[in-house]
């Protein structure tokens, strides 16, 4: 759910005026996740007229990588408004 929502907001970044769809997410776990805080970040790797393509890694609170997806994103038809996340 982290990985999806750091790309989720990564892919958004770059679309202003339609909702951003999450299309498909691979999922690699690297080890155990324990307890403690984590850390989601990603990062596009390729924007198309219609597809974003997000790296994503999870981190623990030592920085060590717990996990890694990559994110394929895709630009609605539905119009951002401020009931759906435009202010």
């Amino acid at each position: 759910k982290l990985l999806d929502d750091a790309g989720f907001f990564a892919a958004s970044s770059l679309v202003t005026d339609v909702f951003v769809l999450t299309s498909s997410f691979q999922l690699n776990f690297v080890r155990p996740i324990g307890s403690g805080q984590l850390t989601a970040k990603a990062r596009v790797i390729k924007s198309g007229r219609t597809r974003i393509i997000c790296e994503c890694n999870l981190y623990n609170q030592n920085e060590k990588l717990l996990a890694t997806g990559v994110g394929n994103f895709l630009k609605s038809n539905t119009e951002l408004k401020p009931d759906i996340g435009y202010s």
